[in-house]
């Protein structure tokens, strides 16, 4: 049987190269995790799902609109979950986050508020350009981790 797959295109060899890449240190950073890190490594790690789901469903011809609302629905859960799972400043050697996100309580909330602004405009995106929704979620992602996340070689 033949299967007829179209070649990936630039975007998608990124993400794809990044997850592949990415792998191998979540696999092991998320051991030796306890409380309130390994729950925020963990809701992180089940985003990656969502995010996968998205770009499978808007590279899609024609885009599969209800698989990615359904992957924005579950990022938006995330996005509510994310106040509580940074409530405890818990930083142990293990944990990527970074102090500011509780020395600059504000600027963390309004990036948690941005994100969540990035989602509903993904929403807003999937009739007209779908191939822009991956792209504005990430940006929404990117500005929180830029500041309150600590940099992986």
């Amino acid at each position: 049987m033949k299967l007829n797959r179209k070649p990936m295109n630039v975007m998608q060899r990124v993400l794809l190269v990044a997850s592949l890449l990415t792998l191998p240190s979540l696999v092991f950073a998320h051991g030796g995790a306890t409380g309130a890190t390994k729950e925020r490594m963990d809701a992180m790690a089940a985003t990656k799902d969502s995010l996968s789901q998205l770009r499978s469903a808007t590279s899609s011809t024609p885009v599969n609109t209800e698989l990615a609302m359904s992957a924005l629905n579950d990022l938006q859960a995330f996005s509510a979950e994310l106040p509580r799972l940074f409530e405890e400043e818990h930083l142990p050697k293990i944990s990527e986050a970074l102090p500011g996100i509780w020395e600059n309580a504000e600027q963390f909330d309004a990036e948690l508020r941005f994100f969540d602004a990035q989602l509903n405009l993904a929403k807003s995106q999937l009739d007209d350009t779908p191939e822009q929704v991956l792209r504005t979620v990430a940006a929404g992602c990117a500005s929180c981790h830029d500041k309150f996340r600590e940099k992986t070689q």
